[in-house]
């Protein structure tokens, strides 16, 4: 199974700062080709609030290159749920295979009753993967050949996942807190 890995920099000035450490190769239908330090290349394009870098591309299929050619509209989702002052995250790494995506740069915490939202969720192709120190990640069932409206809607579902992690999570501390005040006034 081929697994493509795909950088999201969500803040563009992240993204040129990161291009300061490659070199340009060539240019290719809007995408520059880049090599960093130990001559491994990879494939860029920056767009108005946004940059992608994409590798390995020796073997790149034409639907993910295709798929993010164009400007995708649900990565400004993505700058809502992340751009907290809790969180701040500027940049998702994600890993496309033949038949999912996976978020591996945001690992998340683990969520006690994470298998009753994992079955409440997965008819919609949605799951926290759990690794093995029972951290979790974002991982989406996907259809390939992938094309711009399916990865946006993709994408959308990240954002989804994250949204639906982050109010799971404040509902918990909301309780836990809530639950330890009316103990502490039985002490």
């Amino acid at each position: 199974m081929q697994t493509t890995s795909v950088e999201i920099y969500l803040n563009i000035y992240s993204f040129r700062r990161e291009l300061e450490h490659f070199t340009i190769e060539e240019e290719r239908d809007e995408w520059l080709i880049v090599k960093d330090k130990a001559n491994e290349k990879y494939i860029v394009k920056e767009f108005a609030d946004y940059g992608i870098l994409i590798y390995p591309i020796y073997d790149l299929k034409d639907d993910i290159l295709s798929s993010f050619s164009f400007q995708l509209s649900s990565v400004s989702k993505l700058k809502e749920v992340l751009y907290t002052p809790e969180k701040w995250i500027d940049r998702l790494d994600l890993r496309i295979n033949d038949n999912s995506i996976e978020v591996t740069s945001l690992i998340l915490d683990y969520l006690t009753g994470i298998d009753i939202i994992n079955s409440l969720i997965s008819s919609f192709g949605f799951e926290y993967a759990q690794l093995d120190d029972n951290s979790l990640i974002i991982k989406i069932r996907i259809s390939r050949p992938l094309n711009h409206t399916l990865l946006d809607s993709y994408i959308k579902a990240i954002w989804h996942m994250l949204e639906l992690y982050y109010s799971v999570k404040k509902a918990q501390e909301d309780i836990a807190s809530k639950i330890t005040l009316n103990y502490i006034k039985s002490i």
